[in-house]
């Protein structure tokens, strides 16, 4: 498997588990938000049936969705 399998966009603290025989990971997504540092406003869903092809599911969650979340703070952790 090559590793880091996730090259085009920055991700960090990911998290996996294993459904019906598919790994899922689901790290925070980092987005270039003309700062100093990155902004995590999202996350992503990545999943593989044998660990070398992978699949970006796209945006599960972003923080316009959850209520609770300043829209500005850029900080789903």
């Amino acid at each position: 498997a090559q590793n880091p399998f996730i090259h085009d966009q920055f991700t960090a603290d990911p998290t996996a588990r294993v459904f019906e025989g598919k790994v899922y990971v689901y790290p925070s997504h980092d987005v270039d938000c003309g700062t100093d540092w990155f902004c995590m406003k999202d996350y992503h869903v990545f999943s593989s049936e044998n660990l070398v092809d992978w699949i970006d599911h796209g945006v599960i969650v972003d923080q316009e969705d959850v209520n609770w979340v300043d829209s500005n703070a850029n900080a789903m952790w």
